[in-house]
């Protein structure tokens, strides 16, 4: 069976294995948790707000100024932001001599830290006049989807097999859903009517999370079969 980090000669991954432990399994198991809690909070947080329409509204509005579900959405965001961050650990820690998957880790360490922080600068309510707030948080998403296509390119750099096609996949969908939902972004602040773009948006987001689920068991894949050729 193929697996997706470079490979370590067996004394070293041995040791790799025998340093890393519980720790460094719950530190790649977090980029499973890390999609859990944010698919979770996209959906508590749209039956916490009568009136919501998942196809038309954009997950950002979950957090909106004065939202009805502001305050359910925001803690497991945090917790999904300071999920992503382990999971970044995580993966510069696997790494190695694999420098395509220390900037895969870097790059989700950053995204991380911006989820921490972009709860803090919310957008407002359709209808109403846009703030310093909305900017910043419009800079941040910007900032995250670059971080996004970067991980992904950078992971796909590391094995030529299905996982490098997958990374592909999940780039094109994240570029293209993730276009077509900016388009509707003028529509949006103007409080008109944005048709699937709540659909659009979140296609793309969850084509990422896909991507962090897979790229975790595939990891914790590689530790398992290599304890296994270790402890032979």
């Amino acid at each position: 069976m193929s697996t997706i980090t470079a490979p370590f000669p067996p004394r070293a991954r041995r040791a790799r294995l025998l340093a890393g432990g519980t720790t460094q399994q719950a530190l790649l198991l977090c980029g499973i948790g890390a999609a859990v809690f944010y698919v979770a909070g996209d959906l508590l947080g749209a039956t916490h707000w009568r009136g919501y329409h998942i196809d038309t509204q954009t997950i950002s509005e979950l957090t909106a100024i004065d939202s009805p579900s502001r305050a359910v959405v925001v803690p497991l965001m945090l917790i999904y932001g300071a999920f992503t961050i382990a999971f970044g650990i995580g993966i510069r820690r696997e790494a190695g001599a694999s420098r395509a998957l220390r900037i895969t880790g870097g790059c989700l360490l950053a995204l991380g830290i911006l989820d921490l922080i972009s709860p803090f600068f919310p957008i407002h309510l359709r209808g109403l006049t846009p703030t310093t707030t909305d900017s910043v948080h419009v800079t941040l998403m910007a900032a995250e989807l670059l971080l996004i296509l970067v991980a992904i390119a950078a992971s796909a750099a590391v094995r030529d097999n299905w996982f490098r096609f997958f990374c592909f996949a999940a780039i094109s969908v994240v570029v293209i859903f993730g276009f077509v939902s900016a388009m509707q972004g003028p529509a949006m602040v103007a409080n008109l009517a944005t048709p699937w773009l709540g659909v659009t948006e979140r296609v793309a987001i969850y084509a990422y999370l896909a991507w962090s689920v897979v790229l975790a068991v595939q990891l914790l894949r590689e530790r398992r079969h290599a304890a296994h050729d270790a402890g032979r």
